[in-house]
Parts: C-alpha cells; sequence; structure tokens
C-alpha cells in the first residue's frame, strides 16, 4: 500500500463491550481500506477479531446498504417504496408522533435502541423524554440486562474489571472469550501458562473449556447452586474477608444460613456436577487471589438475576473486590461522565408522575423502574402494544435494533409491530423490522460514528473516531429517476439486477 496515497488513522471499535483499539487505513477518496489492530492500545494490546477486521467495511460498503430515506406506499411488508428526501422524512416522522401524541398521550410513543450505554441510547431516551414520554426499550433484558441488576443492586459496580493478568484463579462462568472477547482470550491462557488455575463453569464444551484446569458441567439454569456452595465453603472454612464484610456488607447471616444447606452433595444433586469439583473449584478460588469473570450464559436464565447475585456475594465476601488480581471496580478520571450519568441528570428526567408511569415499572422495579434508572421491560411494551395494557402504545421509532427477531416468539413481536399507528426504523440494511415500516432512514456504521467511551479494562478512556463519510449523504441531495422496490435504495437497472424481484418506478427525487 502506497503511503502518499493513504492515511491510517487510530480508532476503537465499538461493536462490542471489549472495545478493542483499532488503525484504520483510508484511500485518497476517503474510503476505508483496511482495518487492523492497534498493538499500542492499553485496552486490547493489539488483539482484535474478524467482526472488527471484516465485517466493519463490510457493513459499510455492501450492496444492500441503505442510502436514502424510504416511505412505505403498498401494504405493510409488501416491500413497496418511495424514495423521499431527509427533509421530508423527517417531516412526516414528527407530524405522525405528534398526531398520535394529540390522540393517546405522550407515552403513547416509544423509541427502541441496542444499548443504553451508547450514545445512541442517551440520544433515544433525550428524544422520547422531550416528546414527554417515559417509555425507551433497549435488549439489555437479553444482552448483560441480569449482571447490570445485579450490579446496581450489590453496588459491586465490577462488570469488565477483571484483573486476570495478576489471577491466581480464574472463575470462568458462561463465557467463552475465545470467541466473545479476543483480548481476555489472550490474558487467560496467558494466566494459564504462569501456572493461575482456571475454572470454567459451563454446559457446552467451549475452547475456555478445554483450557481449563476444572470445568464444571452444570444442568443449565443450575449456576446459582454451585455459586452458594462456593459461599459456604468460604464461610465454614473461615476463608471469609472478615474487616470487608463488617465494613462494607449487610445480611452477611442470612447469606451464610441461606447457603449452608448448599452442600457439595446438595449443588452436585441440583446441578448434575460431582461434589468433588464443586468441592475443589471453591478450593481453588478460596485461595485466591480469585477473579470472577461473567458473560450471557448467565444472563440468558430466567434466574438470571439470582444467580448474579450469588456470584456477586461471592466476590464480596471473599476479599477479591478492588483487589490485585481481583475483580477492580469501575473508576473513571476526576470530571468524566458517562452516558449514563446523562440519563439519570435531574436536569434531563421528566416529573417522578411521568417517570412511575413507565411501561413495565410495577413488574420489575429493579429493572425498568425509577430507582433503577433503566427502560421498560420488552415484554410490557409488546403487550401493550397488542392490548393496549396498561395503556395504548400506537407509535415507535426503532435505530440500530432489529427487534422483530430478537425477542422469544417472533410472530407476537411482528404483530404487535404491524398494530402500530406508525413505525420508523433507522437502519443500515432492510432488516426484518425495517421491512414493516412505515418510513425507513438510512443508519450510519460504526466506520462513520464517534463516540467516547470509558473502558473498565485500562482503564482509560476511549475513543472512536468517524473515519469515513456516511455513505449516501452526498447522494442523498441528487435527484435519481428510479427505485428498486425491495428498498436498497440504489438506482434500479432494466430489468433490475440489484434485488432478486426487484421492480422499476418512478420515484421522488432525493
Amino acid at each position: 500500500m502506497n503511503e502518499a496515497t493513504h492515511r491510517i488513522l487510530p480508532s476503537t471499535c465499538w461493536e462490542c463491550s471489549a472495545y478493542c483499539g483499532s488503525l484504520v487505513s483510508l484511500g485518497a477518496d476517503g474510503r476505508v481500506l483496511k482495518v487492523a489492530p492497534n498493538p499500542a492500545s492499553p485496552v486490547s494490546a493489539g488483539a482484535f477479531c474478524v467482526k472488527g477486521i471484516r465485517a466493519l467495511p463490510e457493513a459499510t460498503y455492501q450492496d444492500a446498504r441503505l442510502t436514502h430515506p424510504l416511505r412505505r406506499i403498498g401494504p405493510r411488508g409488501s416491500g413497496q417504496w418511495e424514495r423521499v428526501s431527509w427533509d421530508s422524512a423527517l417531516d412526516e416522522m414528527a407530524d405522525r408522533f405528534a398526531e398520535t401524541r394529540a390522540r393517546y398521550g405522550a407515552p403513547s410513543l416509544v423509541g427502541a435502541v441496542s444499548g443504553a450505554a451508547f450514545s445512541r441510547g442517551a440520544v433515544m431516551a433525550l428524544l422520547m423524554r422531550s416528546l414527554g414520554s417515559p417509555n425507551w426499550m433497549i435488549n439489555q433484558d437479553l444482552c448483560g440486562g441480569c449482571r447490570g441488576v445485579s450490579d446496581k443492586v450489590t453496588g459491586l459496580a465490577i462488570t469488565g474489571g477483571e484483573d486476570i493478568p495478576n489471577a491466581a484463579c480464574v472463575l470462568l462462568v458462561g463465557r467463552n472469550p475465545a470467541a466473545a472477547d479476543p483480548p481476555q482470550w489472550i490474558e487467560l491462557k496467558r494466566a494459564k501458562a504462569r501456572g493461575a488455575r482456571v475454572v470454567v463453569i459451563d454446559p457446552f464444551r467451549t475452547q475456555a473449556a478445554e483450557l481449563a484446569d476444572l470445568w464444571l458441567r452444570p444442568e443449565p439454569g443450575t449456576d446459582a447452586a454451585i455459586a452458594l456452595a462456593m459461599i459456604r465453603h468460604l464461610v465454614v472454612e473461615g476463608a471469609w474477608d472478615r474487616d470487608f464484610v463488617a465494613r462494607h456488607t449487610h445480611g452477611f447471616a442470612a447469606l451464610a444460613e441461606r447457603a449452608a444447606r448448599y452442600t457439595p452433595e446438595v449443588a452436585a444433586a441440583i446441578t448434575g456436577v460431582p461434589a468433588a469439583d464443586i468441592r475443589r473449584a471453591a478450593e481453588y478460588y478460596a485461595a485466591g487471589p480469585a477473579c470472577f469473570v461473567s458473560g450471557h450464559g448467565i444472563d440468558a436464565a430466567s434466574n438470571g438475576v439470582q444467580t448474579f447475585r450469588a456470584f456477586h456475594a461471592l466476590v464480596a465476601i471473599s476479599g477479591n473486590l478492588d483487589r490485585p488480581g481481583g475483580n477492580r471496580r469501575s473508576k473513571r478520571p476526576p470530571g468524566f461522565r458517562t452516558w449514563m450519568d446523562l440519563l439519570h441528570d435531574p436536569r434531563f428526567r421528566l416529573p417522578e408522575a411521568v417517570e412511575r408511569r413507565t411501561i413495565g415499572a410495577d413488574r420489575f422495579p429493579s429493572g425498568p423502574g425509577r430507582a433503577a434508572g433503566r427502560p421498560p421491560a420488552t415484554s410490557s411494551v409488546l403487550e401493550a402494544m397488542l392490548t393496549g395494557t396498561p395503556y395504548p402504545v400506537r407509535a415507535m421509532v426503532a435505530s440500530g435494533v432489529n427487534i422483530a427477531v430478537m425477542y422469544p416468539d417472533t410472530r407476537r413481536t411482528l404483530r404487535a409491530l404491524a398494530s402500530l399507528d406508525f413505525l420508523c426504523v433507522a437502519a443500515q440494511t432492510m432488516t426484518p423490522t425495517a421491512a414493516v415500516a412505515d418510513l425507513v432512514l438510512p443508519k450510519t456504521t460504526g466506520l462513520e460514528e464517534e463516540e467516547v467511551a470509558l473502558s473498565p479494562k485500562g482503564p482509560c478512556i476511549t475513543y472512536t473516531a468517524a473515519v469515513a463519510p456516511p455513505v449516501g449523504r452526498r447522494a442523498a441531495t441528487s435527484p435519481s429517476p428510479s427505485a428498486c422496490s425491495t428498498g436498497c435504495g440504489r438506482a434500479a437497472r432494466s430489468p433490475p439486477s440489484c434485488c432478486p424481484g426487484g421492480t422499476r418506478r418512478r420515484s421522488t427525487p432525493s
């Protein structure tokens, strides 16, 4: 590659919470030529995954990329669209939301986004609040929600603060960093090479399970019994941190009483794991310093919150909280505020009486309730769309999230979306959710977006640069004589070859 024709920009991939440092090569025309790992990153130290290297450029420059706003002109889901200008699309969105609010009230409006910790989450929440609605959805109930609730309830604030490099024992539960977190996988292999014990609790034979000194293979959803048996071991053997428990916890006696019944034999009967293995896992962890590393395998269970609480209690009483080789609490530079801080700022909150009307807050006070400051339970919002209980939800804007295929019972989710008076979706491609929308807006990718985030792994502040201009921005100002009926946003050919079954027709100049 000729240095005279390209430049390299450091950035951070934020396709997941690993926040791996990247080096992005740009051509003379500003197009991304290559995404590579950055060895100088204090977070990833040169580790990277194929999703960041290959998927980001491919998602940005794929043929199916949406490049113009599209308005539905046929029956919902028919794939019949017309291209419209950004001004026309945004005006229509504002008018339809205003009509819905006037007819049903502000809480009838709902937003949906992928996560609360990113800028798009804050923007969506503030948009809904500006319209008077407390309702916005995220997929954290499927991705880290159980961990997040337990972390908040226990006050540990340890997510992402695993000090594997200094641990004598790594307790890995429901996580396979070989696939989920390349920097963490490298740390784990190095820990194993220097003699650290690796204990894996997972029903599946993952790469981590094969690396482990001890693999506990419980029946799915029974992990909490192992955690309680390990707590019992610490209490019985006197291996708990008395000073920390006395100064920083409450309820230890009740916890010890609860755990007392979970002997290794009782836990074995519940989980299917041999009692000797459970006892050995407890001994490895008790010797410390020990680091608890968790994954979505716990989040996926219906008892995920309580399972996390058991393991979080184990971390707390063992003396491994904020200990070298244990689990560090999240720290930040003085004055730095996260997107979550912004969401909790009283200046940007709705009145308490309005927040109490958040759908699902009465059923899930530790999830969507005001005290936790979390969005509504997804199942409750879908139910409100279908039944009008506790009140109607009639209009939605969804950005960067494909809710049609995210939740159990896809048919029910699609029925809920189809029942809406208005649905606007911002997406990179014509997803199943976008396909049933009234208005579709093209959305940027991770190469076209700017983001600032706090990474507990450094700990440090990471910066994601908008290294490439948004695809379609300049094209949006020039007329196009025709468009493909499938909504890919490109000019149709005769016969149309861009999409199977595409048809040609006149469209509104963009």
